[in-house]
């Protein structure tokens, strides 16, 4: 990840908590990898207004979206959770012919994170 105009971040002590409020950066390889072959991978331009809230443009990929799906689904397991889980991946598997590895655009706008037009979640402030 490379921060702009805030490498006092690596001075010795601890950061405040609103350090990186009113920065902006890009996110150049955060990859998670939760084993049976799910890996997710995040790149792109980002920044974080006053308030703490993100938004950027990311280039988002997953594999194994069938395995993402059965995981999420089993840790929000109530109705209104697993509908949008299912609805995503869903869209995810459509956007690659059917193949269970997919790479989608995810723009992130003042903390709420959108798949095209579809508002998916809302991300904390930091």
């Amino acid at each position: 990840m490379t921060l702009v105009d805030k490498a006092n971040l690596l001075d010795a002590g601890q950061a405040a908590p609103d350090a990186l409020y009113n920065s902006k950066g890009e996110m150049r390889n955060l990859t998670l990898d939760l084993g049976n072959g799910m890996l997710g991978t995040i790149t792109g331009p980002f920044s974080v207004d006053g308030e703490g809230f993100i938004s950027g443009e990311f280039s988002v990929t997953l594999k194994n979206i069938e395995g993402w799906r059965q995981n999420l689904t089993k840790a929000f397991p109530d109705e209104d959770s697993t509908i949008l889980i299912n609805n995503i991946a869903n869209m995810l598997k459509a956007l690659a012919d059917g193949k269970n590895e997919s790479t989608v655009k995810l723009n992130v706008r003042d903390g709420t994170a959108f798949l095209a037009f579809i508002p998916i979640g809302v991300l904390p402030q930091l």
